[in-house]
């Protein structure tokens, strides 16, 4: 079944903003969504170049910069096509997610790996706002663990409780998804194949 945006992508503006401010815009966006079924929801970001008159939408290194506390590593910036996609899903609870192309697999999932340590406290806040920050502070110390999900090896983060709270996998040597949890990450490995038999 073709999975169809319930509600047309947004724009949420980054030029200028402060984490903080982006990180409220999303929340706004979370809280203005209701999806039914597996509907997703685009949101994009806009960036506008000095001098310029009018809004584009962000690149990924942009976009990635603006969620995270430190700047993500140059090499995985490099290893990832300038285009991005952001949305919003239904996985029980709603969730945030990342979808990335991948110049180079090797190259992207070594930064990856790098980029694990401080990826709780930048995207967590930007894929799952109902996470309170204090909670995401516990995650500091925690590492992912490599899980199967539906025959695609993924890492996954999880609370002390045992709840996953961000995930990533690549489906295929080309595509990246970070997700705000094991669910949102099952449902989107899921869609990528739907769309890919397409």
């Amino acid at each position: 079944a073709e999975k169809t945006p319930e509600q047309a992508a947004r724009m949420i503006s980054i030029t200028g903003s402060p984490r903080e401010q982006i990180l409220v815009d999303i929340a706004t966006e979370f809280s203005n969504t209701t999806l039914a079924g597996d509907n997703i929801r685009l949101v994009k970001f806009g960036v506008v170049d000095a001098g310029a008159k009018t809004e584009r939408e962000a690149t990924t290194g942009e976009l990635l910069t603006a969620f995270a506390i430190s700047t993500p590593p140059q090499d995985l910036l490099r290893s990832l096509d300038t285009k991005v996609s952001y949305g919003v899903l239904s996985s029980g609870s709603l969730s945030g997610f990342l979808r990335l192309r991948s110049r180079s697999y090797p190259e992207t999932f070594a930064g990856m790996l790098l980029f694990e340590p401080k990826m709780a406290e930048g995207l967590i806040p930007a894929l799952r706002p109902d996470i309170k920050r204090s909670d995401v502070a516990l995650l500091r110390e925690r590492a992912f663990k490599d899980e199967r999900i539906l025959e695609v090896n993924a890492r996954v983060l999880s609370g002390p409780g045992g709840d996953s709270v961000l995930a990533y996998a690549f489906p295929d040597q080309k595509i990246l998804i970070i997700a705000g949890g094991r669910e949102a990450l099952r449902m989107l490995i899921e869609t990528f194949r739907s769309e890919d038999k397409q």
